[in-house]
């Protein structure tokens, strides 16, 4: 289902969510925060970035610009029977919400000595459980307007449980639905902590399947039986201004092995920067090489890959 069939977004929006790659509502329910504010209401000398006071907005905000990425946003609101100075940065999105005589809520630092409140976060209204998502966002879109979007994309979503139930029953997981609605809206710490263990185990539960998936394939692929000139091989080896470590002579083999069958070989070699990793990955072309046949020996970026090619 496309994400223009969602409530409330229109043409206009969806290039916005292009951008994070939001494509489907399948797309959007799975977009998930990557952290969550907490918060509390107090008076103004208690105000924190989760700590939030209400303010009632006095003046027209005034938008400046620094420069080309860092704008300013300055009003006065009353808080608390005071009138008070807010300065927000880079949130010049807000200022046509920001009308005289609407109630707002702001997080922040307030400087008593200049009577100026500089904000984190201003909120039009409170969130209903005081717990509120924060997602990556791209410009276009507010947090406040893609959870809402969220919220009514999970209306139309059409709920898939991925994992047998008897995985489900055996580990006392809820479902995948009431996961969603809660990592998106939750009401409490001890539900959010039992929505993150669901996607969580869900999420590992995917990626092994499609990992023993791939390597049940790979053993049925029919590959071509290298023939390996140990002798060559092994004078390579060690004409080496170096001596290979026990665990780089244990990986050759294993690759000699792989290649010496007909089983396609996917293999990766793990070790910390400098462990030599490198040189198994030569030694594995020259092996490929001396059997006739080509090797492409690729590289992240072109400094690395001018780096190996003169060290080869």
């Amino acid at each position: 289902m496309d994400i223009i069939e969602v409530k409330g977004i229109g043409p206009k929006t969806v290039p916005s969510l292009n951008k994070l790659d939001i494509y489907t509502v399948d797309d959007l329910v799975n977009y998930y925060p990557y952290r969550y504010d907490h918060y509390t209401v107090d008076r103004l000398e208690n105000i924190g970035n989760k700590t939030l006071v209400k303010a009632k907005v006095l003046s027209n905000p005034i938008l400046s610009f620094i420069k080309k990425n860092f704008n300013r946003l300055s009003f006065n609101a009353e808080i608390d029977d005071k009138i008070v100075k807010v300065v927000i940065f880079n949130r010049h999105f807000l200022k046509n919400n920001l009308t005289i005589g609407k109630e707002i809520f702001i997080s922040g630092k307030y400087v008593e000595k200049n009577n100026s409140l500089v904000a984190a976060n201003i909120l039009f209204k409170l969130p209903t459980n005081m717990i509120v998502p924060i997602y990556h966002l791209k410009s276009g879109i507010t947090n406040n307007n893609l959870n809402k979007f969220i919220i009514d994309g999970l209306k139309e979503y059409q709920n898939k449980e991925i994992l047998p139930e008897e995985y489900i029953i055996k580990h006392d997981l809820i479902s995948n639905k009431k996961a969603l609605k809660i990592i998106h809206d939750p009401e409490n710490i001890d539900d959010l902590k039992q929505a993150k263990a669901k996607l969580s185990y869900q999420e590992l539960f995917n990626f092994t399947f499609k990992t023993n998936y791939l390597k049940k394939q790979t053993k049925e692929l029919i590959g071509e039986v290298k023939n390996i000139d140990e002798a060559k091989v092994n004078k390579f080896i060690n004409d080496l201004p170096f001596k290979l470590t026990e665990d780089q002579l244990k990986s050759i083999d294993e690759i000699k092995k792989d290649m010496s069958t007909k089983t396609k070989m996917n293999r990766l070699i793990i070790g910390d920067v400098g462990s030599g990793k490198t040189i198994i990955c030569v030694i594995a072309s020259y092996i490929n090489i001396l059997a006739g046949y080509q090797t492409a020996f690729m590289a992240p970026t072109e400094v690395l890959a001018i780096q190996h090619y003169n060290n080869i």
